[in-house]
């Protein structure tokens, strides 16, 4: 079975996802099949050093966190401008990921 992971950031959403990867390995491996992994997030997420640590493939994809306001001076900052053009980016990527892995079903984490 493949399995794609996305998102982390905190320990609060990264090892609880690391939990279930290694419960559906155990139960996998229990009826002679196998599970191959990939983890998506960024580089300096908790997530790209747990999946390296535990030996799981790793790709970052570019990601941003539009921050909303009741301002919309403050919803044209800079770091916004660039954080909304990062989404469509991250999604072209994550597409490609998706064709080049072919996983079976995606475990999503989220991130805040």
């Amino acid at each position: 079975m493949r399995l794609i992971v996305t998102g982390g950031g905190t320990g609060g959403r990264t090892y609880p996802a690391l939990t279930a990867i290694r419960a559906l390995e155990a139960r996998l491996a229990a009826s002679g099949r196998g599970l191959e992994v990939r983890w998506v997030g960024t580089p300096e997420g908790l997530e790209a050093r747990v999946a390296a640590a535990e030996g799981i493939a790793f790709q970052t994809v570019a990601t941003g966190k539009v921050q909303r306001s009741s301002n919309p001076l403050k919803s044209a900052s800079p770091a916004n401008v660039r954080d909304t053009g990062r989404v469509p980016l991250g999604a072209v990527l994550l597409g490609d990921i998706l064709r080049e892995h072919g996983g079976d079903t995606v475990l999503d984490v989220g991130r805040t």
